[in-house]
């Protein structure tokens, strides 16, 4: 025990103190970590619920997450009705494969990566479709465009160039497209991601430089210099 009771301060606010870190950012940084905390665990205990018969608790789950999981997921299609088909299937697939959740990350984190890889799917078999597509079944050539050239020539290369992006996101691992989207195309900050990933905000760095270093190769002479 101290000498005289003088109480030592906590551990935080040591640090705090030593580094000349505003006292409030502490606490607030504390706050936000025991939030993150307290909502792995209802989750858990959700998923807990649900594998125990309760329909209700998955119904939670939905309702806590579909539109951030909406929002991820529409980033990757860019189409709001096959982006809403694609949440669903994903909370489907979910619920599916609820007793595979271990808690090893959080819900959303899970169910994030399921709905990633059903919008990859997704972005593939609609690719295949469109070059099927250019085909005229009729003729069993190409189809004559009754559009004028120039918008023709626009038109082809708006979609050449999301052709490449795309490309370039596929080419990526998951780890890396993931931060990527969550960054670039849903607009969360480096503190958001990381929460959400269960990973440090250094790493978050480190994946999202490299994923835009090897989307920059990939897009080759379709980015501007500098």
């Amino acid at each position: 025990m101290p000498p005289h009771g003088r109480v030592e301060p906590a551990p935080a606010a040591r640090a705090g103190a030593a580094g000349g870190a505003d006292p409030d950012a502490v606490a607030g940084a504390d706050a936000d970590l025991l939030e993150q905390r307290q909502r792995r665990a209802d989750d858990q205990r959700r998923v807990e619920r649900a594998l125990r018969g309760d329909r209700t608790a998955f119904e939670e789950l939905f309702v806590a997450y579909r539109e951030r999981v909406y929002g991820v997921v529409f980033g990757y299609v860019r189409d709001a009705d096959d982006a809403l088909d694609l949440t669903q299937d994903a909370f489907v697939k979910a619920f599916q494969k609820l007793a595979s959740f271990k808690g090893e990350s959080s819900f959303f984190t899970w169910i994030t990566q399921i709905a990633i890889h059903l919008a990859i799917d997704h972005t593939r078999k609609k690719k295949r479709r469109r070059l099927v597509q250019l085909d005229d079944p009729e003729r069993g050539e190409s189809a004559p465009l009754a559009v004028e050239p120039a918008a023709v020539a626009k038109g082809l290369l708006a979609e050449e160039l999301r052709g490449r992006y795309e490309e370039a996101l596929e080419g990526l691992s998951d780890k890396h497209r993931t931060v990527f989207v969550l960054h670039t195309v849903k607009g969360m900050a480096y503190k958001e991601i990381a929460s959400v990933l269960d990973i440090s905000i250094g790493t978050v760095m480190s994946r999202l430089h490299y994923a835009r270093k090897k989307i920059q190769a990939l897009m080759g002479d379709y980015l501007e210099p500098g």
